[in-house]
């Protein structure tokens, strides 16, 4: 008799990837809705002037917009994701008997 071999990556590695993949995309989203009002308003002159877009301040403000968004995105999808397959796995092999 042959053992079976399981021949499928961890269910951690591919929750990571989905986790990190999208909180990328959140925090690009997220930043940019956020940002773009801000400097279309200009709130105090602070994005734009006689002399155009201070881009540093726009750059900060999509800064802050994206990591702390990325970061929970992250965390919270790669959480989700896990659990999510190490259920599926455990149905799996638990129908397999």
């Amino acid at each position: 008799m042959e053992a079976k071999v399981k021949n499928r990556p961890a269910a951690g590695r591919y929750a990571a990837v989905i986790g990190a993949r999208s909180g990328l995309v959140a925090g690009v989203i997220v930043s940019a809705l956020m940002t773009y009002p801000d400097w279309r308003l200009n709130p105090g002159g602070i994005f734009r002037d006689a002399n155009g877009t201070d881009w540093a301040v726009v750059g900060q403000t999509a800064w802050s917009w994206f990591w702390p968004v990325a970061l929970l995105s992250t965390a919270l999808v790669t959480t989700v994701t896990w659990l999510w397959l190490r259920h599926k796995e455990k149905e799996h092999e638990a129908g397999a008997d």
